[in-house]
C-alpha cells in the first residue's frame, strides 16, 4: 500500500505499509483511513525539517560571506585576503582543492595564485600556471568568457566541457572528479577566476557555485583597488572611491535578510554616491497581472503612484537603465520639484524583480558615472536581495504549515473525542466548537441539503 506525502501542493514522497503480521493479504478501509491520517501529520513534519536543513544551510553560506566580506574591507593585504578567502570557500564547499588566478598588474598574463593554493591533500601542481593575455587559449577561459563553470562528473563530461589545456593539467594534477571555478569580474572586465575541485563525483550543487560566485564579486572588487591602489590618474581614483562604496554596501549587505533594512541601505548608498536628492526602491511580487503590470510588494523611499509610469514599466519589461535628463508633458515626475530621473532595474535569476529610482531637482543630473556606479550597486544587490527574498517567502510558508498543522492537530483532536453512541446534536456542537478553536472563524452553521425542496435545513449553529 502506497500512500502519498504531500503538503502544500507538493509531492514529497510516499508511506509504504506491507506485509500484515497476521497474514492477511488486504488492506482494510479502517487501515487506509489510518495510514492517510498519518501521511498527512508526517507531510508538513518532513516539509518543515527540510525547510530548516535550507535554512541552517544558507545561515552557514551567510556566515561565510560575512568573514570574507569583512576580510575585503579590512587593512589585510591582498595575499592574505585571497589566501583566507579560498580556504575558507573550499571548507565551506567541502573542496579538496581550491585556487584563485589573477591577472598581473599590467593585464598581459593570467597567473597562479601561489598564496590562495590550497590543498587537503598537500598535492602542488606539477606545472607552472601562466597563461599569456596573447594566447589563443586565453578568450576560453573563465576570465576571458566570463562565464562560471560546475562539472559534476569530469571523467565522462570532459567532452561536453569547454575547458582550455591550461587547467585541463590542473585538473590533472589535482585528479579531479568534480569542479566548480568562477571568473572575477569588475565593471564587465575579467580579472582572475577561483577554481575548486574534489577527487568525488557531483561534490558541487548549483547553490554552491552562486555562493562562489558571490565571493568573487567581493573579491574581485579588491583585486582592482590593488590595481588601481598604484595609479594616481584621478579618473582612476574615482573609480577606486567606487568601489570603496561597492566594498562598503557588499558588506553591510551580507549583515542582514531584512527587507526594509537591505532597501534602505542600498537607497541610502546610491543617493550618497550620485549625490541625487531623493529616491525610491519597488519591489514586485513574482507573478504579474493579467496584462504584464507587476504587483507592487514593497518599497522604500519616496512613495510610488497608485500605478506605474510609462517609464518605470518600459524599464520593468527591457531591464534596460531608463535615464531622463528633463521632465516635461511626455514625462510625469514622481513629485514636484524632480527635474530629472534615474531608473535601474534589479535584475535575479534574468527577471526583473524591483527598480531603483533616484531623482534630482536640477535638469540633467545624472551622467554616465552616476549611471555606471548605480548599475553597479544594483548588480551587488540583486543576489543578496534574491537570498532575502526566498528566506521571506521560506518564513511565509512555514508560518502557514505552522499554522495547517495546528489546525489538523485540533480537528483531530475533536474527531478522536466523537463516539458512536452520541447524539447527533452533541456530535455537531462538538465539531463546530473544534472548528471555532482551530480557525479565526467564530461563526459556524452546520446545514443539510433536503433532497427535496433543494433548500439548506439548519442543524446547529454557534457563535
Amino acid at each position: 500500500m502506497l500512500v502519498p506525502l504531500a503538503s502544500g501542493g507538493r509531492m514529497l514522497g510516499y508511506l509504504q505499509a506491507s506485509n500484515h503480521s497476521d497474514g492477511s493479504s488486504a488492506f482494510t478501509q479502517d487501515e487506509l483511513h489510518l495510514l492517510m491520517i498519518i501521511a498527512n501529520q508526517t507531510a508538513p513534519i518532513i516539509e518543515n525539517a527540510t525547510l530548516v536543513q535550507q535554512t541552517r544551510e544558507r545561515a552557514q553560506r551567510a556566515e561565510a560571506l560575512r568573514r570574507i566580506s569583512s576580510l575585503t574591507s579590512s587593512t589585510a593585504t591582498l595575499d592574505e585576503i585571497i589566501h583566507f578567502s579560498v580556504q575558507e570557500l573550499a571548507r565551506l564547499l567541502g573542496a579538496e582543492f581550491g585556487a584563485a588566478f589573477l591577472l598581473n598588474n599590467d593585464h598581459s598574463e593570467l597567473q597562479l595564485h601561489q598564496q590562495s593554493l590550497y590543498s587537503s591533500t598537500r598535492a602542488q601542481p606539477e606545472r607552472i600556471m601562466r597563461l599569456l593575455v596573447e594566447d589563443p587559449q586565453f578568450p576560453f577561459t573563465l576570465t576571458g568568457s566570463q562565464h562560471s563553470l560546475l562539472v559534476k562528473q569530469y571523467s565522462q563530461e570532459r567532452a561536453e566541457q569547454t575547458i582550455v589545456p591550461f587547467f585541463q593539467n590542473l585538473l590533472g594534477d589535482w585528479q579531479a572528479e568534480s569542479v566548480a571555478a568562477v571568473p572575477l569580474v569588475v565593471r564587465d572586465e575579467g580579472v582572475g577566476e577561483l577554481w575548486f575541485g574534489s577527487r568525488e563525483a557531483e561534490a558541487f550543487t548549483q547553490p554552491d557555485l552562486q555562493v562562489v560566485f558571490t565571493a568573487a564579486g567581493q573579491l574581485a572588487g579588491v583585486v582592482e583597488q590593488a590595481f588601481l591602489s598604484t595609479q594616481t590618474d584621478e579618473g582612476l581614483r574615482r573609480r577606486l572611491d567606487q568601489l570603496t562604496i561597492l566594498t562598503r554596501i557588499s558588506r553591510e549587505l551580507n549583515t542582514s535578510l531584512d527587507l526594509t533594512d537591505l532597501l534602505k541601505l542600498i537607497l541610502d548608498e546610491s543617493q550618497h554616491a550620485t549625490q541625487a536628492d531623493c529616491g525610491s526602491i519597488l519591489l514586485f511580487e513574482h507573478t504579474a497581472g493579467e496584462d504584464g503590470t507587476p504587483h507592487l510588494r514593497h518599497f522604500v523611499g519616496c512613495k510610488p503612484g497608485t500605478t506605474l509610469s510609462a517609464q518605470e514599466l518600459k524599464a520593468f519589461h527591457s531591464g534596460e537603465t531608463a535615464v531622463i535628463h528633463a521632465t516635461g508633458p511626455d514625462v510625469t515626475p514622481p513629485h514636484a520639484g524632480i527635474h530629472s530621473m534615474l531608473i535601474v532595474p534589479l535584475i535575479y535569476r534574468q527577471s526583473t524583480v524591483g527598480l531603483i529610482e533616484l531623482h534630482a531637482a536640477q535638469n540633467s543630473h545624472f551622467d554616465a558615472e552616476a549611471v555606471d556606479i548605480t548599475q553597479s550597486l544594483a548588480a551587488q544587490a540583486a543576489v543578496t536581495l534574491g537570498n532575502a527574498l526566498q528566506y521571506d517567502d521560506l518564513a511565509r510558508r512555514s508560518e502557514t504549515l505552522s499554522r495547517e498543522v495546528s489546525t489538523l492537530g485540533r480537528l483531530f483532536q475533536a474527531g478522536t473525542a466523537l463516539r458512536p453512541d452520541m447524539q447527533l446534536q452533541d456530535a455537531l456542537e462538538a465539531i463546530a466548537d473544534a472548528i471555532r478553536e482551530a480557525t479565526p472563524f467564530r461563526t459556524v452553521l452546520i446545514s443539510s441539503v433536503n433532497p427535496n425542496t433543494k433548500n439548506l435545513v439548519r442543524l446547529h449553529g454557534t457563535g
